[in-house]
């Protein structure tokens, strides 16, 4: 198996590099990178919804976008929520989507209720039934 850069660097190798950054480093690093991000922003958008964004942006998330720099257990990607994504969206897919709403809400509510169970360590059935009945004891490790 190769190890190291590819011959030409991508977005991918890059994030995960970065990942590799000590603290103290990252945040040296970050100072340049606001810079920049505080130029892009400082740009006059073309349209309603580009203002709309950059606004929104500069509210809500500004102190959010480079948290990956400085903390180690933030992915700098949102690919485990994509992949967390991917089975409704091939279920979805396969039986050509829900014949109700209500349908689609239940199996929504039912996968998150799972997905979120496995992260704190819980069966399926446990998440479930703790669910609805309303009450949760943290998973024994």
């Amino acid at each position: 198996m190769r190890r190291g850069p590819p011959k030409t660097p991508c977005l991918g190798w890059i994030l995960s590099a970065s990942r590799n950054i000590h603290c103290e480093i990252a945040g040296a690093r970050r100072s340049p990178i606001e810079r920049r991000l505080d130029r892009l922003l400082e740009l006059e958008p073309t349209n309603a919804e580009g203002r709309h964004l950059r606004d929104a942006i500069i509210v809500d998330a500004r102190d959010k976008l480079l948290v990956f720099l400085t903390r180690r257990d933030v992915e700098p990607t949102n690919n485990v929520s994509e992949r967390a994504l991917r089975p409704s969206v091939i279920y979805r897919k396969v039986t050509n989507g829900f014949r109700s709403d209500w349908g689609a809400k239940l199996y929504a509510d039912l996968c998150s209720i799972v997905s979120t169970g496995r992260l704190n360590g819980r069966s399926p059935l446990a998440a479930i039934r703790d669910a609805l009945t309303g009450r949760y004891e943290p998973a024994k490790f």
